[in-house]
């Protein structure tokens, strides 16, 4: 695996730290390392493939211990509105989303007692229209039922620190 994406000098006062974000080359993953870099912050990005961003592969992350890190984000998860949801396609949504957070929480579990010290997993989109109302062949409607049902209560792991990812609340 590559070494970490090097930070910036810091902005603030706050205490830097070593950030894996799974899904760093998705939209927002782009988006969170560029504020974490500028920030001063180390981030080891984790994806698909090789790309700008992405310093592991997830292959690579499979194959070794968590690395020393502060936190991790995941903001992983397959685009929702990109092709039609066919029972494979369900499947590719759950599994780039739960999936990858349970490979998470394991790599966490067997990782260093203080390593890391909290985990945020980040998977939702809102759509609301202007007016308050929409047709059922609206973006919203699409979203609203594509969103909702099994699939969604699947998505809603509780998960905001370490402890908590150890079930040890």
């Amino acid at each position: 695996p590559h070494p970490p994406t090097s930070p910036s000098p810091p902005s603030s006062g706050s205490p830097l730290m070593r950030v894996l974000l799974a899904g760093s080359s998705g939209f927002l993953g782009q988006c969170l390392r560029t504020q974490l870099l500028a920030k001063g912050h180390t981030v080891i990005g984790v994806g698909r493939s090789r790309s700008p961003g992405v310093d592991v592969t997830w292959s690579e992350f499979d194959q070794n211990p968590l690395p020393d890190v502060d936190a991790v984000v995941q903001v992983t998860g397959a685009n929702i509105m990109a092709k039609k949801w066919t029972s494979a396609r369900r499947k590719e949504i759950m599994e780039s989303r739960v999936g990858i957070a349970r490979k998470l929480i394991e790599k966490i579990r067997a990782s260093d007692p203080q390593s890391p010290k909290r985990f945020v997993h980040a998977s939702a989109i809102g759509v609301f229209p202007p007016s308050g109302l929409y047709s059922a062949n609206s973006l919203y409607s699409m979203i609203t039922v594509a969103a909702s049902g099994p699939l969604l209560d699947r998505w809603r792991i509780r998960l905001t620190t370490r402890d908590s990812a150890r079930g040890t609340e």
